[in-house]
């Protein structure tokens, strides 16, 4: 995306940057899963149990307009292949990321 701004010059400034497949959280964790080759388990969480406690997301759905985003780079990469892309570059970065013990808390508090 920074490389396609500095070559044409858009006069706007601000793009919401994403991609316009609709998935849903569990198809994310699925996919994420997928780029170690795994399969993830599936823990149903009822009642008044804080969702940041485990999940790295408010409990919310938005959906971006990326459409400005399309006319600077209208080739967007799937899903699958940018999240195994950010997965790499996190094996490459893993002591630049704040980690948060979600692991821990569900073996802990989820977990029957």
């Amino acid at each position: 995306m920074m490389e396609a701004i500095i070559e044409k010059r858009p006069k706007e400034h601000l793009y919401n940057v994403g991609n316009t497949e609709v998935i849903s959280i569990r198809q994310w964790v699925k996919l994420c899963y997928a780029c170690r080759n795994k399969i993830p388990e599936f823990i149903e969480v009822f009642g008044e149990v804080n969702q940041r406690n485990y999940f790295s997301f408010y409990d919310y759905e938005f959906f971006l307009d990326v459409e400005r985003q399309k006319k600077l780079l209208p080739d967007l990469t799937p899903i699958a292949i940018s999240l195994k892309e950010s997965y790499t570059w996190h094996e490459n970065h893993v002591f630049n990321v704040k980690k948060r013990p979600f692991f821990d808390y569900i073996e802990k508090h989820l977990k029957g």
